[in-house]
């Protein structure tokens, strides 16, 4: 008995099982976009909670290189700002065009990238004072440790001076509005300025809560939410909290802000 001749498939018949329909596309796409939008929040959320962490990371890096300043000058921590040969070198470098790292007190501590807290990224504000090169974002209490950088009297601080080191801050996340302009700022302000000095809410909770990265003067590092210290004077910056979420920990100075 002859065998039969095998199925002859044409093209259209080929086309017809192995594709889709319209219909089952348009289920497919609309399932995939669902998905999405379930789980962009999720994702959106542990990128933020990494963030954080990696911030946390560098001020714990920052810390240690503070430690082996204050090692090698007697104790003492370094100074804000100040003048070197008419140029003005704060703690990150040497206010030029570009900035030069180079001439920061903790440069041969620290890599200047750990001073850029990844949560308030480059181009995310316009720079302090109109440089052009990556300062920091994170704000140091020279309010208290380096009072000349404040215009203030008083020498830099020693660690041995601060009465409770576990709750002052050293560096803090930090931010500043100026003229309407959300930007990075070099010092933390406290919240009460001193008589005849206006200062502006400055700790900057970016991080998921919201709270703010701080290192304290024991050398570890924690996260602080605002107690609703909103003290300004300058009414151009009076929501700077709804904004921008800057504001203070505590209404108060101490014990974070000065001691």
């Amino acid at each position: 008995m002859d065998n039969p001749p095998p199925p002859v498939y044409n093209n259209s018949t080929m086309l017809k099982r192995r594709g889709f329909t319209l219909i089952e596309l348009l289920v497919v796409i609309s399932v995939l976009m669902v998905l999405v939008a379930i789980l962009a929040p999720t994702i959106a959320g542990v990128s933020n909670w990494a963030r954080a962490v990696r911030c946390q990371a560098n001020l714990n890096t920052v810390g240690k290189a503070t430690t082996e300043y204050g090692g090698a000058n007697g104790g003492y921590y370094f100074a804000g700002k100040l003048v070197q040969s008419g140029t003005l070198v704060y703690y990150w470098g040497s206010r030029t065009f570009p900035v030069q790292t180079a001439t920061s007190p903790l440069a041969q501590y620290l890599k200047p990238d750990a001073l850029l807290c990844p949560s308030l990224a480059w181009g995310e504000f316009v720079p302090e004072s109109g440089l052009t090169s990556p300062t920091t974002t994170y704000g140091y209490n020279a309010f208290c440790l380096d009072p000349q950088s404040y215009s203030r009297t008083g020498g830099r601080k020693t660690y041995d001076s601060i009465r409770d080191p576990g709750q002052l801050f050293v560096f803090v996340d930090a931010a500043s509005v100026t003229f309407s302009a959300f930007q990075n700022i070099s010092f933390v302000d406290p919240p009460v300025p001193p008589q005849g000095m206006t200062l502006n809410p400055s700790t900057h909770f970016r991080h998921p809560g919201p709270v703010a990265n701080a290192l304290c003067a024991d050398g570890h590092t924690a996260s602080y939410e605002t107690e609703g210290a909103d003290t300004t004077s300058n009414a151009t910056k009076i929501d700077a909290w709804d904004n921008f979420n800057l504001s203070s920990v505590g209404a108060a100075n101490l014990p974070h802000y000065a001691q």
